[in-house]
């Protein structure tokens, strides 16, 4: 009976599979046929309620919602977190993965030829600008710190402040915790950021209390000195960046407890610097694995689970332009979103005649010709299933290349290319000077590894080139970062633009003293001593010395004199340690009879160092405690 069961199941599943296959070559052949396409959005609609086991997507792509898309719908369900399917790099989904857009721009169609003709050019009206921004005066004389503090301003420091005081009085009022909480002040805050920093150049794995543990193998005495891990952390539990009582907030936005802070430092990274004439577009992860309405899954990223954020920087240097975190899918989008995510990015650079590089999540046609538009030209892979490409570019037609050939056509200005290297790569793009090719060399394992020449196409060489400059920032940011697991998800997103901005400081330190070279290890421990700047928020523990004011000291008619007590104390003229049994018997204080006597009496700047006595400080005698037997 168990084995008939079983048979019947197997018999069942692939029954299902091989209805699933042949609803896929029919709606490919319905979708083939152009009398489809001719008919009336009625016949449309009938046409996708055919078949629930199967969704449209924007870009003609087929994609199987029935066996895999519920199950991982449910699973977001229980753990709280949007899965991004859609952000694949294989062809077998279309990136868009979304509905027609009833509000999108209507498209031309394409007609692609083999005729090659340059591309035509736009104007970059702004390069005499690049660099540092000239506005800052004396920015060539700044200190590290001071560098820091163009982004990260005594402004936005002062306003941290305030929140954060603000704060840990709601939290001893409402919930009757941080009790012995006393206020933080911005000298504090500057040196609590100093030790954050630290954190981040002495890696150490496990708590964060570690960095002040007292072993003799592990201990860091820059941080008992300069602050209580009590404290530190007591500031890590309240910082706030905004009001949680306040009603002006807009708190429908998924990032208002830190939307202001956000806002304004990215603000400073486009004041202080101009970038260069080719950007790119990507993502960064941030690791965080709580529970987050807005948190991603992307299966592809180094991280995979955490907050993310859109990011524009320039291609040469990694410099961060413009940062837009991912908070839902919209619906107002005059493009298709993936589109709309580019533009919105690109905002404050577009009509500047800047050059554009994404990768194939964001690619497409018609987002090239609307930054065509707006003169800003682009260059991005691109999946084979979108819409408007060649059809000899499709991913069954790119199949018979060889390992160096490619395939080139253009239409509207825009040139397409697929090349064949250990895989075919298809790219789109309107930049200039990229239809020639270049001979490379490259091992052929069938020849033994032997390097051969094949041609790449130039576009090919100028993507890999300019694309890599958001990954090159999150990797100086991932250096000397400390990740701090337990913490909120608005405390990461604060984190990361701390560490972001030091970066940035570094960036523009070396656009400035281009031939000082300063590794980015000693730029953050500068950094990290300029905002500490010796001061230190730790307690000593016994009873306070009470320094005597000058008019008792070298008043003569008090009769100072040397008086022998009956127990050793230290000599508070000694720099290094010296006990002695002698003193004043008018000042109270300890102190050798010669020399010490006389320059405490005599003179202004007592202290000083002797060598003869720098071992000269006995061992205390302590009572011999009888055992009983």
């Amino acid at each position: 009976m168990l084995f008939t069961l079983t048979i019947r199941r197997v018999s069942c599943h692939v029954f299902m599979k091989l209805s699933i296959e042949m609803a896929k070559r029919t709606v490919d052949v319905v979708l083939a046929d152009p009398c489809f396409w001719e008919s009336d959005d009625s016949d449309i609609e009938r046409a996708s309620d055919d078949d629930s086991a199967f969704e449209l997507n924007s870009d003609d792509s087929v994609s199987e919602s029935a066996s895999s898309d519920c199950d991982l719908d449910g699973l977001a369900r229980d753990v709280d977190v949007e899965i991004d399917l859609e952000h694949d790099d294989s062809d077998e989904y279309d990136d868009d993965g979304e509905a027609p857009n009833e509000n999108a721009v209507p498209v031309k169609n394409c007609e692609w030829t083999k005729k090659l003709t340059e591309l035509p050019d736009v104007s970059f009206v702004f390069e005499h600008l690049v660099g540092v921004n000239k506005d800052l005066e004396g920015v060539e004389h700044f200190e590290v710190v001071n560098l820091f503090q163009l982004l990260f301003t005594d402004y936005i420091l002062r306003d941290i402040v305030v929140e954060t005081n603000r704060y840990a009085k709601q939290c001893q009022e409402g919930r009757h915790i941080h009790k012995d909480w006393t206020n933080i002040s911005v000298p504090e805050l500057k040196t609590w950021l100093g030790l954050v920093i630290a954190t981040g150049i002495v890696q150490k794995k496990g708590r964060i209390a570690s960095y002040w543990s007292k072993h003799w193998l592990t201990q860091t005495p820059g941080f008992n000195q300069t602050m209580t891990s009590k404290r530190f952390l007591q500031i890590l539990s309240c910082i706030h960046f905004v009001d949680n009582s306040s009603t002006t907030v807009n708190k429908s936005d998924k990032f208002w407890k830190i939307r202001t802070l956000l806002d304004y430092v990215v603000k400073r990274f486009q004041l202080v610097y101009n970038p260069q004439r080719e950007i790119a577009v990507d993502e960064t992860m941030l690791k965080f694995k709580g529970r987050l309405g807005i948190k991603q899954y992307i299966k592809n990223k180094p991280i995979k689970w955490g907050i993310k954020l859109f990011t524009l920087a320039e291609s040469s240097s990694g410099y961060v332009l413009n940062i837009i975190p991912y908070a839902g899918k919209r619906e107002d989008t005059q493009l298709s979103k993936t589109a709309q995510i580019v533009v919105d990015v690109c905002q404050p650079f577009l009509n500047k005649g800047h050059y554009v590089f994404m990768d194939n999540y964001y690619t497409n046609i018609e987002l090239i010709e609307y930054l065509s538009q707006v003169k800003t030209l682009s260059c991005g892979t691109v999946n084979s299933n979108r819409k408007r490409l060649p059809s000899d570019m499709k991913k069954s037609a790119t199949k018979k290349l060889k390992k160096g050939e490619s395939l080139k056509r253009i239409s509207n200005n825009v040139l397409a290319v697929s090349w064949k290297d250990t895989r075919v790569v298809n790219l789109l793009t309107n930049i200039p000077g990229n239809l020639d090719d270049v001979d490379i060399q490259r091992r052929d394992k069938k020849q033994g590894g032997k390097e051969v020449t094949i041609s790449k196409p130039r576009a090919i060489i100028t993507y890999n080139s300019y694309m890599g400059g958001v990954d090159l920032s999150d990797q100086r940011v991932a250096t000397y970062r400390r990740h701090m697991k337990s913490l909120t998800w608005y405390i990461q997103v604060f984190m990361h633009l701390l560490r972001l901005s030091a970066v940035q400081a570094f960036i523009v330190h070396k656009k400035i003293h281009s031939q000082l070279k300063l590794s980015q290890h000693e730029f953050f421990l500068q950094l990290a001593d300029g905002l500490i700047g010796g001061r230190t928020f730790t307690k000593k523990r016994g009873r306070p010395s009470v320094t005597l004011p000058p008019e008792i000291r070298f008043d003569r008619t008090l009769e100072h004199a040397p008086y022998k007590y009956e127990n050793q104390g230290r000599c508070v003229v000694h720099s290094n340690r010296v006990e002695t049994t002698y003193g004043c018997g008018v000042c109270g204080k300890r102190m050798c009879p010669y020399p010490c006597f006389h320059r405490y009496h005599y003179t202004v700047n007592f202290p000083y160092m002797d060598p003869n006595k720098e071992n000269a400080a006995p061992a205390r005698k302590h009572k011999k405690v009888k055992l009983l037997a």
